[in-house]
């Protein structure tokens, strides 16, 4: 699928690696990684992976936000659906319905400056939940919700300022033999709330 235009969001702009399966299932993109896949940068030094696929869209000028309903197949750790953030390639945020250790469905993020965090949020034992990552000036916050329930805050960091900032859809499965994700109701859109804290 080298071209590829998303309702809300817009025309892809570039690829990182290859996705085994990628194809449009009505609105929704469906998006398969293939095996020993993953985007991180151990603090330690002791692992490094760049070998997840990724779709990049350009964003809008200022603030902005960027999310989709995200549906994965989560069956060993570390399987996960992701929204990606990049400012070239030594910084970048990953957000991700992750299957985390011991066996829990888990909100993870990840900011790399270029070495990676790694911060676990809440287990949401789910079929979908929805994602999201925004700027708000030099600041960049990522959420998570269930259903049409308020929007709650996991991950608030200050983004480097660059005019080429780039948002993406990314699956990933680094222990197991792929994974696959389903990516609804996207939306990239202008503007930010007010108040990162408040739900909206």
């Amino acid at each position: 699928m080298a071209e590829l235009t998303l309702r809300g969001v817009g025309r892809a702009v570039a690829w990182s690696n290859e996705f085994t399966e990628a194809h449009m299932d009505g609105e929704a993109l469906v998006l398969q990684a293939g095996a020993g896949t993953d985007t991180f940068k151990d603090p330690k030094g002791e692992y490094e992976a760049a070998s997840a696929p990724v779709v990049w869209f350009a964003v809008p000028e200022g603030d902005f936000v960027f999310g989709a309903e995200v549906a994965a197949a989560l069956a060993k750790t570390f399987d996960a659906a992701c929204l990606m953030l990049r400012a070239g390639d030594d910084w970048w945020v990953k957000l991700a319905h992750e299957l985390a250790p011991p066996h829990d469905p888990t909100i993870v993020s990840v900011v790399s400056t270029p070495w990676s965090d790694d911060a676990n949020g809440p287990v949401v034992a789910a079929d979908s939940v929805g994602l999201r990552v925004l700027r708000t000036g030099p600041g960049i916050a990522c959420h998570w919700r269930r259903e049409r329930s308020p929007w709650n805050l996991v991950r608030y960091a200050r983004a480097p300022a660059s005019p080429a900032l780039q948002v993406g859809l990314s699956v990933q499965s680094p222990l197991g033999p792929g994974c696959e994700a389903r990516f609804s109701s996207l939306f990239l859109e202008p503007g930010a709330p007010v108040d990162i804290r408040s739900g909206d």
